[in-house]
């Protein structure tokens, strides 16, 4: 395909959304030669993944994540990002989140003169919620951030944020979230069925209706990994069952097998009435109980992001393993609309006008005329 080499990689669900929508867009105009890079941890259930083979129209590289201690992990990443920017040569490198690759990827970008587009600038955790591994992620976020030579900032506010941490402002560009389409077109149609914890086949609408019809809601707890790996999680787990508690209302818990390893090293058992263990469920399913929950307790900070799109209102686990629940919770932005009646049926591209196609054509125009800008971190030849 002739066009500028761009290369899109993502390493969190929140992020992938973003990058599947703005890569849709830009392989639509045909304009473009695009990669993506994707790291994933060696094992996961390929069921439990966001990541569908044919999702992406590009080809997809895997980089593993190995497992050991934050600074082992990036130092091996910044190495194998070294060789792979040198190999593909891209003119533009676009990331999103504050995942190690994005950290990784921002520094081997700015050593090796390749601009940078970040799809989700200025985000930041809120400042209650800055605990353990939310302030590793703020950290690498704004060095990402730093190092771009363009950012795509959702509203004037986290724009203004940007100014305010030092940015120029010709760097920044208000372009809306990518996430609100990736939202938009995967819930219009329709999650599928999953089975339960019981193995039966059902949606995740039905098994919100039935936590539903007890209480008129349910929490959903979805613990993805920094909670796990705090000192506290017996603290966290017996917190969780205190909050069903007040709010009468059952939490269910989608039972990955990282979590269910941790439990069973503490000796935390399923023993709270209203505390339910469910079976672990894709990427599509998740949002469909995700948009019916009363309140999402996560320690993940781009669940809370989706959920703020939903219009769910969300709170961090390490805040909960405390005691200190917002309240009101924390509600993020107004929801994405649905599809236009009688549309297609959606199938993850970004089709029609949106942010991705806004962001789309901005990627492309910066890939013939930005410089890299390595200056911004301190990372001068």
């Amino acid at each position: 395909m002739n066009g500028p080499r761009l290369l899109f990689a993502y390493q969190g669900r929140a992020d992938y959304a973003r990058v599947e929508t703005v890569l849709h867009a830009v392989a639509s105009t045909g304009l473009a030669d695009p990669r993506v890079l994707c790291a994933r941890s060696p094992g996961r259930d390929p069921r439990l993944d966001y990541f569908r083979g044919g999702d992406l129209r590009a080809p997809v590289l895997f980089l593993r994540l190995d497992e050991g201690a934050p600074d082992f992990r990036l130092g091996r990443m910044l190495i194998a990002l070294g060789g792979l920017v040198a190999r593909l040569r891209p003119e533009l490198v676009v990331t999103a989140g504050g995942t190690d690759i994005a950290l990784a990827l921002a520094l081997v970008a700015a050593r090796r003169g390749v601009p940078a587009a970040r799809l989700d600038g200025g985000v930041r955790a809120p400042a209650e919620a800055r605990d353990g591994a939310a302030l590793r992620t703020l950290a690498a976020r704004r060095i990402a951030d730093h190092a771009a030579s363009l950012l795509f900032a959702r509203d004037e506010t986290t724009a203004r944020r940007l100014v305010g941490e030092g940015l120029p402002r010709e760097r920044i560009r208000v372009a809306g979230d990518p996430l609100d389409d990736f939202l938009r077109l995967r819930l219009a149609g329709g999650p599928a069925a999953a089975p339960d914890a019981a193995g039966r086949r059902t949606g995740p609408e039905e098994r919100g209706e039935e936590a539903e019809g007890q209480t008129g809601g349910f929490l959903l707890v979805l613990l993805r990994g920094p909670a796990l790996d705090a000192p506290d999680l017996d603290r966290l787990w017996a917190r969780i069952g205190a909050l069903a508690e007040e709010r009468a209302q059952q939490a269910l818990v989608p039972v990955e097998p990282r979590l269910a390893a941790r439990l069973r090293e503490e000796g935390l058992r399923w023993d709270h009435p209203l505390v339910r263990p469910i079976e672990a469920l894709p990427f599509e399913d998740v949002l469909g109980l995700l948009r019916r929950a009363a309140l999402v307790v996560t320690d993940c900070e781009e669940i809370l992001d989706e959920a703020g799109l939903l219009g769910v209102p969300g709170a961090s686990a390490f805040q909960v393993a405390r005691g200190q629940v917002p309240d009101p919770p924390r509600s993020g932005r107004p929801a994405a609309g649905p599809a236009a009646p009688g549309g297609p049926a959606p199938t993850g591209a970004a089709h029609g006008p949106g942010p991705s196609a806004a962001i789309a054509a901005a990627l492309l125009e910066a890939a013939t005329r930005l410089d890299a800008t390595p200056e911004a971190i301190g990372l001068e030849a």
